[in-house]
């Protein structure tokens, strides 16, 4: 399941600082539910850049108490209605909501936590797409998450490989790749799974 499904699963709002990677959230949010003959709204479609117009999805946009609602770069609480499928928004704008956040982690490559998985994805033609893990880290995140979130280093290189069928090298090779790219830490000898980004208790989807 790609990330702009997971997203649409239930309501959720989607913290971002980056207008490109929210611009192509609502596009393929947008794109999705009116592939499968939903009604669909966009609320703030005018912050939208007007430049962007010519390449969004060609489903028509309806607001009415049926339509499935997506919020663009909300300001205040106000502008979320009571029923909606994905709001973007540069701070928490709502509570007692699914929510994520998409984080940077290198040029067009941008990450977001959903539940126990993490979702890499790119923008191109302003729209979302996804970036698979490779099955070892995906391996190895599914271990960490086994054993609550954190390991002994060598732990997860042992039962990794066995669980995997990699060598050890390729497991640290691994390990390395989650690292760089801010998905799981590693000090004092142990691995543990960073769903903030580095920023403690303001990040994630809770």
């Amino acid at each position: 399941m790609g990330v702009v499904q997971e997203l649409l699963r239930e309501p959720t709002l989607v913290v971002s600082y980056y207008s490109s990677a929210s611009v192509a959230l609502i596009f393929s949010a947008w794109e999705e539910l009116g592939g499968q003959g939903r009604e669909v709204c966009v609320v703030n479609f005018d912050r939208i850049p007007k430049e962007l117009l010519s390449v969004a999805p060609n489903y028509p946009l309806r607001c009415s108490e049926s339509s499935e609602n997506l919020v663009y770069m909300a300001q205040k609480p106000s502008e979320v209605p009571l029923r909606f499928r994905l709001v973007t928004a540069i701070k928490r704008v709502i509570e007692d909501v699914r929510w994520a956040r998409v984080d940077k982690v290198d040029g067009n490559l941008y990450r977001i936590w959903t539940g126990n998985q993490v979702h890499l994805f790119r923008v191109v033609d302003w729209r979302v797409k996804d970036e698979p893990l490779p099955p070892l880290s995906a391996a190895i995140i599914e271990v960490l998450e086994e054993y609550g979130g954190s390991l002994p280093y060598k732990d997860v290189v042992l039962i990794v490989s066995g669980k995997a069928k990699a060598s050890r090298e390729q497991v640290r090779n691994g390990l390395a790749f989650l690292k760089s790219l801010g998905v799981l830490e590693i000090e004092n000898g142990n691995v543990s799974l960073n769903k903030y980004s580095g920023l403690k208790g303001s990040g994630g989807l809770l």
